[in-house]
């Protein structure tokens, strides 16, 4: 990414994590979980065709739009993403529970078993375990 790195503050990581999710579900990604933290997310989700970059960028711009009035205007997220395929059923299991154990070091967590469907372009926040 170039231009100096960019942390997210608590509020922040929960409209940046509402914004990849629901674009993700606008764009019929099979979305499973996602995390956002101060410096990086993780979204495990089933792409149409293997196509990744093309989603993932769209939700990572919508997070950046929805970040704007939250002191963000400008670029947010580096320009590509780095998917990594899942091998089998029980690498899927571990890449959830990895990402919603990112709550334990502060990161806003969602997954599919919250039931979110954030509303057209409103971030309504995901649930916070406590």
């Amino acid at each position: 990414m170039k231009g100096s790195a960019v942390f997210l503050t608590e509020p922040q990581c929960r409209i940046a994590l509402a914004g990849i999710v629901e674009k993700l579900l606008e764009k019929d990604v099979e979305a499973i979980a996602a995390s956002v933290d101060a410096v990086h997310y993780h979204v495990l989700a089933r792409f149409q065709d293997g196509n990744v970059r093309r989603p993932m960028g769209l939700a990572k711009k919508n997070a950046s739009i929805l970040l704007t009035p939250h002191g963000l205007p400008g670029t947010v997220w580096a320009k590509k993403c780095r998917p990594l395929p899942i091998d089998d059923r029980r690498h899927q299991l571990n890449v959830f529970d990895y990402i919603l154990a990112h709550k334990e070091e502060g990161a806003w967590v969602w997954s599919f078993r919250d039931g979110y469907l954030p509303p057209k372009n409103r971030p309504a926040p995901p649930h916070r375990p406590p």
